[in-house]
């Protein structure tokens, strides 16, 4: 989505609304992921 909205002038909104969006959902994901992973693991991080 991001290359497509610096390619075309008119999905220019995408990089500023929609591309910022989807970044923050995915660190919200790796910082809560691992955290349940070991919640369910009974507290003990497993590497693999």
């Amino acid at each position: 989505m991001a290359l497509q909205s610096l390619a075309d002038p008119m999905h220019r909104g995408h990089l500023f609304g929609d591309v910022p969006a989807l970044l923050l959902v995915a660190l919200a994901f790796a910082v809560l992921l691992p955290k349940a992973q070991r919640e369910a693991a009974g507290g003990v991080a497993r590497v693999v």
